[in-house]
């Protein structure tokens, strides 16, 4: 299960369900993610939703996310 912990805080946000069988996407499950991520993101790293490419993440799993942050909005 994905969960974010932003830097600071002192718990972390469940942002997707998958099957349980690998990285897969349904219909709208990863404009879904993006919206979250917007979301959540919003003050600290808003460009962050943009940077997360579909593919990409299918490739390298939501870790990717996390290296989008420190390389673009990390400190």
């Amino acid at each position: 299960m994905p969960y974010i912990n932003r830097p600071n805080d002192e718990y972390i946000i469940y942002i997707d369900e998958s099957d349980g069988g690998g990285l897969n996407f349904c219909g709208n499950c990863f404009t879904q993610l993006k919206k979250t991520l917007a979301k959540i993101f919003e003050n600290d790293c808003p460009k962050l939703a943009d940077l997360v490419d579909k593919q990409d993440l299918k490739k390298n799993g939501y870790v990717r996310i996390v290296e989008l942050y420190e390389q673009n909005c990390g400190n």
